[in-house]
């Protein structure tokens, strides 16, 4: 095994797990969402944050640094390729949604269900946020894995 089939091995196998881990939680949030009361909720939003800062973030993180070194590496691709682009813009912009946003405000939103209730009027509407831009997060991971099969301008 080369170096370059090493490094994409570990991208696609990382990328794989993050897009198939966001359409998990999109899924099962959905189905705790319809119980009533959703009775799940805490222990849901607890699994999210600590699944989102302890596995996704680090995963994001060796899946930019693997494609990134794969870029260096290969004599075919380059950092002004438009599929490059893209994928590196939606990966940035992916890791500071799930770092910055979802991760932390899912513990936060935690806590707030402990201290409310999940039938607050507080607590659904900040659920129905974060269900809304872990949704655009998820459309985000989709381009960026169509984008890296389809490589436009390749």
């Amino acid at each position: 095994m080369t170096w370059y089939e090493f490094l994409k091995t570990a991208h696609v196998l990382l990328a794989i797990m993050w897009l198939g881990g966001a359409i998990a939680f999109q899924l099962i949030g959905i189905r705790i969402l319809r119980e009533n009361p959703p009775a799940r909720l805490v222990g849901f939003t607890r699994d999210v944050e600590h699944i989102g800062m302890k596995i996704f973030l680090p995963a994001s993180l060796v899946l930019l640094l693997a494609g990134v070194l794969m870029v260096i590496d290969s004599p075919a691709w380059g950092f002004g390729d438009a599929w490059i682009l893209i994928g590196l813009a939606g990966i940035v912009s992916t890791i500071v949604i799930g770092a910055g946003f979802l991760g932390p405000e899912s513990g936060r939103l935690a806590a707030l269900i402990e201290q409310k209730g999940e039938t607050d009027p507080v607590v659904v509407e900040k659920v129905a946020r974060i269900l809304l831009i872990s949704r655009v997060d998820l459309l985000i991971l989709l381009v960026i894995a169509s984008n890296m099969v389809i490589k436009p301008g390749a």
